[in-house]
């Protein structure tokens, strides 16, 4: 009888562990990938590094942002490329006004669900532009009160709010989280002194109301997801992109989550590709305890057994 208090003492131990490790946004499970590296209409650009992504859930599309290289070698161009969510090219506009000279490209991007707009954050500054559906090669100023540079865009499913993390230039930290709406008037600025994480993407869970960020783990230096409760004060749950991929994810920029498919996608950097991520769903704390119920009525039925 002693063995099997202690059996179901760990077993017990075991569950409730499994239940209090379980986040609120689920497992990854890798689908598929699709390169960003396609022939341009023009002939002009031989390849796309991959730093905003922006999704349309209702065309079924995905909306790519980065920077594109000449194949005549005459310098590189601030570009956008739509895909289907199977990766199939639909289109693409180039912006050679945005970079005056000097190697500029998008940054992290988010869909003003207001507008239509897409909100484009220029890479590596403080700068961001919103692109209008009606003229998609026109670039519009956007003058927001940040100081440093903008790491990740995000607007709200529901409020439509926006949402911009930044970081300090030099150590690349997470610093500071700006919510605005969707007429860019400042709402909160929030500091994130020791948030511990360095954001490159980010966006928010329809299902959960939770941001889910991508970047790297100051203290593994991992690449990950982090999911932050709505005030940013908790990591709910978080997995190490490693996991899923050979080699991991080198460098994961920006992200978007289908509410409606539940697949994430991610924009990878200079791999010049969109990996999709299936969210698989954690088990509920009903499911646990009807679980660990099955297994205990087994073992009592083993251990009578065994007494007669």
């Amino acid at each position: 009888m002693k063995t099997f208090r202690v059996g179901v003492t760990f077993l017990i131990t075991s569950v409730m562990s499994m239940a209090a490790s379980a986040g609120l946004f689920g497992q990854l499970e890798f689908s598929h990938e699709f390169t960003t590296n396609v022939q341009s209409p023009n002939g002009l650009l031989a390849s796309m590094s991959t730093t905003g992504i922006v999704m349309d859930e209702s065309a079924e599309t995905v909306t790519v942002l980065g920077g594109g290289g000449f194949l005549n070698g005459n310098g590189s161009v601030a570009v956008k490329r739509v895909f289907t969510f199977d990766g199939d090219f639909v289109g693409e506009s180039i912006y050679p006004e945005l970079n005056r000279n000097t190697f500029v490209t998008f940054g992290s991007a988010a869909l003003d669900r207001a507008t239509g707009d897409i909100i484009a954050g220029r890479l590596a500054s403080n700068t961001a532009y919103t692109i209008t559906p009606a003229d998609e090669t026109r670039l519009v100023f956007l003058g927001l009160s940040i100081t440093t540079d903008i790491a990740a865009i995000a607007t709200h499913p529901d409020t439509g709010n926006i949402w911009v993390a930044t970081t300090e230039g030099v150590t690349q930290r997470t610093e500071v989280v700006y919510e605005y709406t969707p007429g860019f008037q400042q709402l909160s600025r929030i500091p994130l002194p020791d948030i511990g994480f360095r954001f490159r993407g980010l966006d928010i869970d329809p299902q959960t109301g939770n941001f889910l960020a991508g970047g790297r783990d100051e203290a593994s230096q991992e690449n990950m997801l982090v999911e932050f409760s709505p005030d940013f004060s908790t990591r709910v749950s978080e997995t190490g992109f490693g996991d899923f991929m050979i080699g991991g994810i080198k460098n994961p920029q920006s992200l978007a989550i289908d509410a409606e498919s539940r697949q994430l996608f991610v924009a990878e950097g200079n791999e010049s590709r969109i990996l999709v991520f299936d969210v698989v769903p954690e088990p509920s704390s009903a499911g646990l305890l009807v679980a660990l119920s099955s297994v205990l009525c087994l073992r009592s039925r083993r251990v009578a057994s065994r007494m007669k």
